[in-house]
């Protein structure tokens, strides 16, 4: 026992970390391997940038600018 903490205390929130620290790996595992087949990565980025580049564009445009 560590300062009056259960060894089993420890043994348990050192599995849930290694389990978390698994499963966080193989998401971005499964990120990267979606993002570099096909381009897909590249593709979702780029109608990423289009979508927020039009946002810009239409909030812009709600706002008059004085000097305009």
């Amino acid at each position: 026992m560590r300062e009056g903490i259960p060894t089993i205390y420890w043994a348990f929130r050192w599995g849930w970390s290694v389990l978390q620290l698994a499963i966080l790996g193989i998401l971005l595992v499964s990120f990267m391997v979606w993002a570099f087949t096909d381009n897909q990565g590249a593709q979702a980025f780029s109608s990423w940038l289009g979508w927020i580049e039009h946002l810009r564009n239409t909030l812009s445009n709600l706002l008059q600018y004085p000097w305009r």
